[in-house]
């Protein structure tokens, strides 16, 4: 049985909750503010950003400041270690 390294379960853990797949699946259409996910998905600033914050510690999205607000976009190579270990129960 393939076992996950620390790496992979981060990557779990911050996808685990609805929220953070949400405002990640927000961000497939491009970069987006703080402000601008926080109105789609109709929540506080700084939930979306305490959520963004995790996020970025996984290495799943990158953030870029402009001024006094936040941009961030997906790091599609941040979701490798995932699909990488999922490979392994090809055809088990």
């Amino acid at each position: 049985m393939p076992k996950a390294t620390e790496r992979e379960l981060s990557l779990f853990f911050a996808l685990s909750s609805p929220l953070r797949v949400s405002i990640f699946q927000c961000l497939q259409k491009g970069e987006l503010s703080v402000k601008a996910i926080s109105e789609q998905l109709d929540l506080k600033h700084s939930r979306i950003s305490q959520e963004l914050h995790i996020l970025r510690e996984v290495k799943l999205v990158t953030s870029r400041t402009e001024g006094r607000h936040h941009y961030y976009k997906i790091r599609t190579v941040g979701l490798k270690p995932i699909l990488k270990w999922l490979d392994q129960f090809d055809g088990e």
